[in-house]
């Protein structure tokens, strides 16, 4: 259970980070 709560806040956060930099993530892809 421990793990995938740490997968799911990882998730959020990864989800956060593309939100708010769009530029920056097309440009490493």
């Amino acid at each position: 259970m421990m793990e995938l709560e740490k997968a799911k806040v990882i998730a959020e956060n990864l989800k956060s980070l593309l939100a708010a930099e769009p530029e920056v993530v097309s440009e490493r892809a």
